[in-house]
């Protein structure tokens, strides 16, 4: 199916709104929140903590640091040292890139963005359901001082990317949507919906906060990220690009990021936790100068999808 409109057209129709789907970019919605009346952004605020794998903290052991586990899994043997090998694994199994039967993945996200110095706290919930042959669908939620709902849907097949968006969730409904090629989707957006924000490697690891727990189901890692790492830039980018009232186009300033992922015995995601802590120079027509931001996300997966392949089927307002 062709594209509805051109690249050119695709960034002056859909990123003059300064808005990318917050499923592929978790926080890029950070600095959006200066964008309606130069106000705000988009994620989603629940009552988590920063270290809120809430779904399992009650079943998690003691924290073990260094201290081997006798428990091999998948030619791992987990430990404090093995977070690398650990993601890696679970990454892969993510992508379907070692795997021979890949089955797909579904994940919800609760996330919290929290302009502290302005007093403006964004909410977002938001789903991603992947199959075997690629294909991605997505929904976005965001309230708060700005509601914004959005759905999304990736055709390989066809090669192209519907979505249709509105500041009432009821119109989506009977909107038809809009298309463009996977290829300048990616080249104006930066991400696919189904992608991580930034990278896991060993350029951007701060080792020595490594910690590590064991539980009865699997394996917890949390760790901070190296702030200079250039793993980041295309992040920052991300938001930059889908922002406004920045001096400047400066990018934020990051002065704490924090990873937690979980991972069952299989070594599959079961949840993975991004803290964050920037500030942004900004430039209103009610304030300026640094703001604040914290943001938090719970991305939670749904197992079942591990071993039970399940088609997506094209939506119907994908026309």
């Amino acid at each position: 199916m062709k594209s509805d409109f051109t690249t050119d057209e695709f960034e002056s129709k859909f990123l003059s709104k300064k808005y990318v789907n917050i499923v592929a970019c978790f926080l890029v919605v950070v600095i959006a929140l200066f964008i309606v009346a130069n106000t705000m952004s988009n994620d989603n605020n629940i009552n988590i903590s920063a270290d809120a794998d809430s779904d399992i903290s009650s079943d998690l052991g003691d924290e073990i640091l260094g201290e081997d586990s006798t428990t091999e899994t998948n030619g791992i043997v987990y430990s404090k040292d093995t977070v690398l090998e650990a993601w890696n694994y679970a990454y892969g199994l993510y992508t379907g890139e070692i795997v021979n039967n890949y089955k797909g993945y579904l994940s919800k996200t609760n996330a919290s963005l929290n302009i502290v110095t302005l007093g403006y706290k964004q909410n977002i919930l938001f789903e991603t359901q992947m199959d075997s042959n690629g294909r991605v669908k997505q929904s976005n939620d965001v309230t708060g001082f700005v509601n914004r709902y959005t759905n999304t849907y990736v055709d390989t097949k066809s090669n192209q990317v519907y979505y249709k968006e509105s500041d009432k969730k009821s119109n989506l409904q009977n909107m038809t949507a809009s298309s463009v090629d996977i290829e300048s989707y990616k080249s104006s957006m930066l991400v696919l919906p189904n992608e991580m924000i930034y990278n896991i490697d060993e350029s951007n690891i701060n080792f020595s906060t490594v910690k590590f727990s064991k539980f009865s189901n699997g394996y917890k890692y949390t760790f901070k990220l190296n702030l200079d790492s250039p793993s980041l830039d295309n992040y920052k980018k991300m938001i930059v690009l889908n922002s406004e009232g920045f001096v400047n186009d400066v990018g934020p300033t990051f002065t704490s990021i924090e990873v937690s992922f979980t991972v069952n015995k299989q070594g599959y995601f079961k949840s993975i936790t991004r803290t964050e802590k920037y500030s942004v120079v900004a430039q209103l027509a009610f304030f300026k100068g640094n703001a604040n931001c914290e943001y938090v996300g719970v991305e939670t997966f749904d197992e079942s999808y591990y071993n039970v392949y399940k088609s997506i089927q094209k939506p119907d307002w994908c026309i």
